[in-house]
């Protein structure tokens, strides 16, 4: 299939993921928590049929760059850092920017996302907006993210990625540039 065929399915997934990009407070003003190295890495997701890839890379020790859906001229590029204060494994992604430099998220540049990891699969949620309301200070955000902790609602659907592996034969010639660190944890 053509890219351009691609493109229309790239930009519905895109724009439903970010429609909830409707904080304006950081949880977290600057990264203090290390990444988790099990993020890292390509991840994979078939939606509608088509195979859709979330790229996340070690930015620093502290910090995480993620590109989704990496690989299309729409790619959404984000900061992330993990939060403290939830139960919960929260990332906090700060949207900056897009392949095509037509996205802008100045107004509203920050979603939440809990996760974890099952074995070669992602399981990722994002905070509910409806539930969540945007807040006007950090204590406030996480203050209602607690007050929600067990509310069915708390979040929207889950995404479930799966690792995408690296070549079984590592002297086989490569098809794309080198694994990122820690890829293959």
């Amino acid at each position: 299939m053509k890219p351009a065929t691609l493109r229309p399915v790239f930009s519905w997934f895109a724009a439903v993921l970010l429609a909830g990009c409707d904080y304006t407070v950081p949880l977290a003003e600057k990264p203090e928590t290390q990444i988790d190295t099990a993020l890292v890495g390509q991840w994979q997701i078939t939606l509608d049929g088509k195979d859709v890839r979330l790229s996340v890379l070690a930015l620093a020790a502290d910090e995480y760059l993620v590109a989704y859906p990496s690989g299309t001229p729409d790619t959404l590029y984000a900061r992330a850092c993990l939060c403290q204060g939830t139960e919960f494994a929260l990332v906090q992604l700060r949207w900056f920017g897009s392949a095509n430099a037509r996205a802008d998220f100045s107004a509203h540049p920050y979603q939440y996302a809990a996760y974890g990891i099952e074995g070669d699969t992602l399981v990722a949620r994002l905070i509910n907006p409806e539930v969540v309301k945007p807040a006007q200070t950090a204590a406030a955000l996480l203050s209602a993210i607690k007050a929600n902790n067990t509310n069915p609602d708390l979040f929207r659907s889950e995404l479930r990625f799966t690792r995408v592996k690296p070549p079984a034969d590592p002297r086989a010639p490569l098809a794309r540039p080198p694994l990122p660190a820690g890829w293959d944890k």
